[in-house]
């Protein structure tokens, strides 16, 4: 969503120069497609940070966090993993971005 939002800004800050100079519809329309990688990698941390909240959100509603907990996993645990796993994910974020971004 934030993705396509973000898109949208682009077109609307891009009709300005549209007819100008042999800058068409086609034109512009490339110009938004090739910037998707650059947004992606720029919306990136927000969109990781509202996931983990989301899926935390949704551990503690099914009081999942409660059963993991009665195992003997404790909060500084649940941190660590989630923290491992968020590290992955900006690894490969890191390397697709800087790689085609």
């Amino acid at each position: 969503m934030f993705l396509i939002i973000s898109s949208f800004m682009q077109v609307l800050s891009q009709l300005k120069f549209l007819g100008k100079g042999g800058y068409g519809g086609y034109q512009l329309l490339s110009y938004v497609i090739l910037l998707i990688p650059r947004n992606i990698y720029g919306l990136f941390p927000m969109i990781a940070l509202i996931a983990v909240t989301f899926v935390m959100g949704r551990l503690m509603m099914q009081q999942e966090l409660v059963a993991i907990g009665s195992i003997g996993v404790g909060i500084i645990d649940i941190m660590a993993i989630i923290f491992k796993t968020m590290l992955y994910i900006v690894l490969l974020a890191l390397i697709v971005g800087e790689g085609i971004a």
